[in-house]
């Protein structure tokens, strides 16, 4: 689980609405299959990833990933609501309610994995 870290003496929170999970720091590491736009995944949480780029998107590209965590397989959009030069940040998109329920699963796996509690929120979709 990541936390937003800032520098300076000012206390934040980071107000995300899911919790980031770093892709390679947990005992089943979290892989995507790299494509000819994405490099390598950086973190995920329900809602989005981070991933690594070559400097070949923009924020509005929409991109299909392949995740994999343990016996776990996802396949989904994602679309680009953040890019610098090397990394980009995107958010799901589209997602059918099966998508949607291996999310959810996945997240509620990761939070054990990583000694967070999950609660009842954890059981909505998240569906639009």
């Amino acid at each position: 689980y990541k936390q937003r870290i800032v520098n300076d003496a000012i206390q934040s929170i980071d107000k995300r609405q899911y919790m980031r999970f770093d892709a390679e720091n947990n005992r089943n590491p979290i892989s995507m299959e790299d494509n000819a736009q994405l490099s390598g995944l950086i973190d995920i949480s329900r809602g989005g990833i981070a991933v690594k780029h070559a400097n070949n998107l923009k924020v509005g590209d929409v991109v299909p990933v392949k995740i994999s965590y343990g016996d776990l397989n996802i396949n989904a959009d994602v679309k680009v609501v953040t890019a610098t030069s090397n990394r980009a940040g995107a958010e799901f998109i589209n997602l059918d309610r099966a998508t949607a329920n291996k999310l959810l699963y996945m997240n509620i796996l990761l939070k054990e994995a990583n000694g967070v509690q999950a609660n009842l929120g954890d059981l909505s979709l998240g569906l639009n």
